[in-house]
């Protein structure tokens, strides 16, 4: 079964964020696109 990875890093003063989201392709549900974006512009915007 083929997994697939994203990872999104960032870094606020000295301490580093870092989230891994594993999405397997048998899986009933599946991190979309929008789910991907709001997370991306989360990150972007808490620096």
């Amino acid at each position: 079964m083929e997994q697939n990875q994203y990872t999104y890093t960032r870094k606020i003063g000295r301490t580093t964020f870092s989230i891994v989201v594993k999405e397997a392709e048998g899986a009933k549900e599946k991190v979309d696109t929008g789910i991907k974006k709001l997370l991306l512009n989360d990150l972007s915007g808490a620096g």
